[in-house]
């Protein structure tokens, strides 16, 4: 996908209505951390940025990403010009700083050399915080996708521009295939469906959350969140 008019043309928001609650989801999952210095990767219009930026008060503030759409809006509200944004594409992107924590917020999706991106990474931050959604849950991808009912797969690649689509156990392989330790683990429950389907099973198996979060996300998706460091 174009994310230099395609994608900013399917979302004129520039998901800022998404900040506050992504941001929190971040922070309640982060717990209290001390910081210095942050790079967010994909950071798009740099809502959540500037929440980060808020509450973890790092001094030095970095967000990267590819639109010059998005760079463009995050440098005009960002008035006191707190954060350098950069527009550059993260597989391109050198610093001399090794950032005390990395974010990448729904980004590892949609880089087709996945386990490149988590390299680069690598050698820029102490911490990373990765949120990815598991798009190969049980339900989805064995039942309603096989049996023809609906292919949510091909949706988000079309409206949001995913190359992948992970299952758990793909995400663990990757992680630990580019060096990296997991220090901590959540899952975070999908949002409101549009399509109705969907939305009655997210509803339906909601309670399972209750007693697993885990089980919820592999079985009718959602998003798994891991605060890593290099293992080597």
């Amino acid at each position: 996908m174009d994310y230099q008019e395609e994608y900013i043309h399917k979302h004129p928001s520039l998901h800022l209505e998404q900040a506050q609650l992504k941001a929190k989801q971040i922070l309640d999952f982060l717990g209290p951390i001390k910081i210095n210095s942050l790079l967010d990767i994909g950071c798009g219009s740099g809502g959540i940025t500037e929440i980060l930026k808020d509450y973890l008060k790092p001094t030095k503030v970095v967000g990267v990403d590819i639109s010059q759409t998005m760079i463009l809006a995050a440098r005009e509200r960002d008035k006191m010009k707190r954060i350098e944004w950069i527009c550059e594409d993260i597989l391109t992107y050198h610093s001399k700083t090794r950032f005390d924590l990395v974010v990448g917020v729904d980004i590892l999706e949609h880089i087709s050399d996945d386990v490149e991106l988590l390299k680069i990474i690598h050698r820029l931050g102490k911490k990373v915080l990765i949120k990815v959604p598991m798009e190969d849950s049980f339900l989805d991808n064995q039942v309603i996708r096989k049996l023809g009912i609906s292919d949510s797969w091909k949706e988000s690649e079309r409206k949001y521009g995913h190359i992948h689509h992970y299952n758990e156990r793909q995400l663990l392989e990757i992680y630990k295939g580019a060096g990296f330790r997991i220090i901590k683990s959540g899952y975070i429950p999908l949002p409101r469906r549009s399509k109705m389907l969907y939305e009655v099973l997210r509803v339906l198996f909601l309670p399972l959350g209750w007693f697993s979060k885990k089980a919820v996300a592999n079985f009718v998706g959602g998003f798994k969140i891991v605060l890593m460091e290099p293992s080597k």
